[in-house]
């Protein structure tokens, strides 16, 4: 072999290292008692995760996934909750529902309570996501009609 021969197949091992896959490992984080299934939403870089579980027809509930332990945040009397959003600091955000998806209202699960954030007048808010200063994005409709293109975007700090 020439060492033109030698440095083409370096360069060429090189990039087969380059383009190696990195390995996953798949791990189940269970459900909450008495749920059939769960479905996780998002996770923070210290591995928390907020998801849904569904506990029975029409009855899911929000959790938090820490350590190994999942937390059930409740519903706050509506008829479901669902998280959609976690920092790194653990706070979540996401929606609690009502039969019918008539007058579904943001929440903020911070430190162990869960608030109601209401609405801009109407009947209707979701949040979407949190960041690290514990500002929430989401969708809320204000009083009277909502505009026929959709609901105004609102932004929120905890």
């Amino acid at each position: 072999m020439n060492r033109k021969t030698l440095v083409l197949l370096a360069m060429l091992g090189a990039t087969y290292e380059a383009l190696a896959l990195p390995s996953y490992t798949v791990t189940g984080i269970g459900t909450l008692p008495g749920s059939n299934g769960s479905q996780a939403y998002d996770i923070n870089n210290s591995g928390q995760i907020a998801g849904t579980s569904y506990i029975g027809p029409g009855s899911d509930h929000a959790f938090l996934y820490d350590k190994g332990g999942m937390t059930d945040l409740g519903t706050l009397g509506r008829y479901a909750s669902y998280a959609e959003s976690i920092n790194d600091h653990g706070q979540i955000v996401g929606v609690l529902s009502r039969q019918g998806g008539q007058a579904d209202h943001a929440f903020l699960y911070s430190y162990g309570v869960m608030t109601d954030l209401g609405t801009l007048g109407g009947p209707v808010s979701w949040a979407y996501d949190i960041n690290s200063h514990g500002q929430v994005v989401g969708i809320s409709q204000t009083a009277g009609r909502p505009p026929p293109s959709g609901m105004p975007s609102c932004t929120k700090t905890a």
